[in-house]
Formats: C-alpha cells, sequence, structure tokens
C-alpha cells in the first residue's frame, strides 16, 4: 500500500521481551520516482496502489559500535504502473533495496537500492533468490562495520551470474564500484558467500572471491576493491557441478601452537595484544607480536574422481594439497583465542585441527549410527 506522501510502509514491529507488548512499528522508505502518484487526485493515487514492500532477509548488527543493535534488511520493491493513456495493462516493476534501522525506536537510518529498476511484463528476476549479505568487518578504516553484499542475477536463459558490492556502514553509499563475479550457475545457490578476514595479518580486511566457470579464488583489497592474488584451477568445471567447500583457517604452528604443546612462553605473547601500528590498519584491529597469518582452505575435484583439500598461504601460493573425501569442511574459533580451526567431516570420522596436520581432537560416529554435522555457538565468545 502506497502512502500518499510517496513512501510505502515497512510492514515489520518489535516487540518487547520483557513485556511482549509492541516497541516500535516498521518505518516508512521513499519510493522510486516513478511508483510516485503524480498528483492528489484519486486516479492518479490509484496508478501506483498496487505496490508493496517485501523483506527478504533481516539480521541484527551493531555496525556503529556503540552497543546498541541495528537492523539490516534486503528489501524487495514489486510494483505496477498503468502507462498513459489509461486503459493499457500496468507495466510490472521490481527493484531490491538494503535499509538500516534503528532497533532502539525503529526509525530509518538510511536505505539504498542494490538493484537497478526492473521493468516489463516479460521476464523478471526471482526474489527468492536471497542477496547475500555480510557485515562483520570494517573494511574502509572508519570505525564502522561495512557491507558486503553478493546479488545474484538470472538471464532469460535461467543461468545465474553474482555481482559483489562493498557499501559504507554509516551511510549505505558503495566504497568501490561493483564487481561481476566470474562464472555462471544454474542454481543461485551456487553464488557462495564471499570470506573476509585479515589474511596477512596488518590489520587490514581481504576478501575472498570463489568464482567458476575455471575454479579460483580471487583475493581483494577490502578498502579499494584492488586485486591481490588469483589461484585457478586447472581444468574447466561445468556449472552443474557441485559447488566446493572454502573457508579461511589459522595458519598452523608456529604461529598458532595447539593448545597442549603451549609453552609460558607461547601464553604470555598471546596475552601482549598490541594495537596495529600501520597507518592504513583498521582502529580497533590488532594483532599480535607475531602475526597471526592465515591460509585459504578449498575443496575441488578436477579430475572428476577424486576431491582434493588444497591449502594457499596468505598470497595465494599453494602450501599443500591432499586427498580429500568430500567437499564439505567448515572452520570456526573453537577455543576463542582469535584463530580458526578446521573441522572436516569424512564418512563418520570429524577431526579438528590447525591447518592440515596440528590435529586437536577426533571423534568416530558408530558406525551403527545415522547422523550429519553442524555447527552451533554455545558460549558468548562463539565458542
Amino acid at each position: 500500500m502506497i502512502l500518499r506522501d510517496g513512501k510505502i510502509p515497512l510492514l515489520i514491529q518489535a516487540i518487547s521481551s520483557k513485556t511482549g507488548r509492541r516497541a516500535w512499528g516498521g518505518p516508512s522508505l521513499p519510493l522510486p520516482e516513478l511508483f510516485q502518484a503524480s498528483g492528489t487526485d484519486r486516479t492518479a493515487f490509484d496508478a501506483v496502489r498496487n505496490n508493496y514492500l517485501q523483506s527478504t532477509t533481516t539480521q541484527p548488527v551493531d555496525l556503529d559500535r556503540d552497543g546498541h543493535p541495528e537492523l539490516l534488511q534486503t528489501l524487495w520493491l514489486f510494483g505496477q504502473r498503468f502507462p498513459e493513456p489509461r486503459g493499457l495493462a500496468p507495466v510490472e516493476h521490481q527493484q531490491e533495496f538494503l535499509a538500516l534501522i534503528d532497533g532502539r525506536n525503529g526509525s530509518l537510518r538510511w536505505v539504498e537500492p542494490v538493484t537497478e529498476l526492473l521493468g516489463g511484463n516479460g521476464y523478471l528476476r526471482n526474489s527468492n533468490a536471497q542477496a547475500q549479505v555480510d557485515a562483520s568487518a570494517d573494511l574502509n578504516a572508519d570505525g564502522t562495520l561495512d557491507i558486503v553484499v553478493v546479488v545474484p542475477t538470472q538471464d532469460a536463459q535461467g543461468w545465474w551470474t553474482g555481482t559483489l558490492q562493498v557499501r559504507n556502514g554509516r551511510d549505505g553509499k558503495p566504497l568501490w564500484p561493483a564487481q561481476p563475479i566470474d562464472g555462471k550457475w544454474n542454481d543461485a545457490r551456487g553464488l557462495k558467500r564471499p570470506l573476509i578476514g585479515d589474511l596477512d595479518g596488518d590489520g587490514r580486511p581481504e576478501i575472498v572471491l570463489y568464482e567458476t566457470i575455471q575454479p579460483q579464488l580471487r583475493t581483494l583489497r577490502g578498502d579499494t576493491g584492488e586485486s591481490l592474488w588469483t589461484w585457478k584451477a586447472t581444468q574447466n568445471l561445468s556449472p552443474n557441478s557441485i559447488v566446493p567447500g572454502v573457508v579461511l583457517v589459522t595458519q598452523s604452528s608456529p604461529v598458532a601452537p595447539r593448545q597442549e604443546s603451549r609453552t609460558p612462553k607461547d601464553v604470555d605473547r598471546e596475552a601482549d595484544v598490541v594495537e596495529a601500528t600501520d597507518a592504513n590498519s583498521a582502529p580497533g584491529n590488532s594483532f599480535r607480536g607475531a602475526r597471526r597469518l592465515r591460509c585459504v582452505a578449498v575443496t575441488i575435484n578436477e579430475t572428476g574422481n577424486q576431491w582434493e583439500l588444497v591449502l594457499l598461504d596468505h598470497e595465494g601460493k599453494v602450501v599443500e594439497r591432499v586427498p580429500y573425501g568430500t567437499n564439505q569442511l567448515w572452520s570456526h574459533d573453537l577455543d576463542g583465542d582469535g584463530g580458526e580451526e578446521l573441522l572436516r567431516y569424512e564418512g563418520t570420522k570429524l577431526t579438528v585441527s590447525r591447518g592440515l596436520h596440528d590435529v586437536l581432537w577426533t571423534w568416530t560416529r558408530p558406525a551403527s549410527d545415522y547422523g550429519w554435522v553442524s555447527r552451533f555457538d554455545r558460549a558468548s565468545d562463539g565458542r
């Protein structure tokens, strides 16, 4: 439903966990000019009144890091506009937006389009393919977390492609021009969420993209979008191929020695966290006296017969590649020390390690049981 002031209400409510009562209702968002009524008369208003706004994803964030959460939402606007003269069929339009809402009172901080206004009564993008949003890192060192968005687009033949957008958390404006993600997929789920992390320990996050048709990992500077390195597989794969696992993992010993083998000197060094002194590093990002380097682990099946696990260092050089029984792997900071462990599940065995060989522990599922592996955060510090 369109309001007469040229805005459309966002139909969400916040409910108090203490009282169960309504805390606030959603704000009204300004419409693109095309959808605004051209006059105050009822006929002009009726021409656009069938438009509506659909929330596709909602996530709590604290972009300004003031301890008070905001809501980051992706929104689809569906609209119809009757052409002039009246009597002809209405023309359908769609557009996707990114909006930040103050969690305390429901006021709109900002709203920005992430797609062009798509129009025509032919083929329009399927809104069920949601943009993937990550707001976990301060990329431009201004003290505010920034937003990495992958926007999927489907062509007339049904193939999916993606575009990478990086936006300033302060106002939602682009930090640098959008970049296409190389390759295409037969399913929007083939678009993998980018990895974001400080690979080289300099206090500035990088962005790692997985791309096809020739599988490759491309690493960009988070603040400028400048390409740092690209690693390519040796064989082209079909867009129908199984999507591999790609994770960041802390480089193993001696940078992050396993808990059981740490000496008092190691403990003292890890307790001595110093602020990054690089003038270009983000405020609040810190690294230890010995830089904590991160690797990129990716599963790949180039022969069609055998999966491999490839470990790349922070410069994109192959550290090691070993046979692997599946395309699945995960990484997470299980012990809360600031570095990710690698989780692998092959057959009935779950292995947790730093790097490929520094095994912390294993668990084997009884052969008579059936199950799968999932992860959840048990403690407030992420363990």
